[in-house]
């Protein structure tokens, strides 16, 4: 038997147990994302406590997209990153802490899906001080 003829009952082989597996474990293909959005798109907090953005990720038919790794990437005075899993209603959530006073990007990106932004303003915290007399 030549390579070529081995190489294509391999491939064949192959791909028959994939089909067969996909069939016996009730496993189907995920489509890619098509959309995905970050909420709150923008906010204010205080330095020195955590902001949490939650992203929503849709398939093509606008149905809530399940199981989908979102990448989160934070640019700015305070960059981190992370990811997070989408549940059963297609929401992945991504908490930082800011140390810095000014503005950070925060992007999530859903392999396929266009990249979503918000943005994040860390202020000062605000210090009352009691004056006595």
């Amino acid at each position: 038997m030549d390579k070529n003829k081995h190489l294509k009952r391999s491939i064949w082989l192959f791909g028959a147990i994939l089909m067969i597996s996909i069939i016996l474990l009730g496993c189907e293909a995920v489509p890619p994302p098509a959309s995905i959005t970050l909420e709150p798109e923008k906010d204010t907090n205080p330095v020195c406590t955590t902001h949490t953005v939650t992203a929503t990720v849709k398939d093509k038919d606008g149905n809530p997209a399940q199981g989908v790794e979102v990448s989160f990437t934070v640019t700015g005075v305070n960059p981190t990153s992370g990811s997070s899993t989408t549940d059963d209603d297609g929401k992945a959530t991504f908490t930082y802490h800011g140390e810095n006073v000014g503005t950070d990007g925060i992007l999530a990106n859903a392999n396929g899906a266009p990249t979503a932004i918000a943005f994040k303003y860390w202020v000062d915290h605000e210090v009352d001080i009691p004056i006595q007399e």
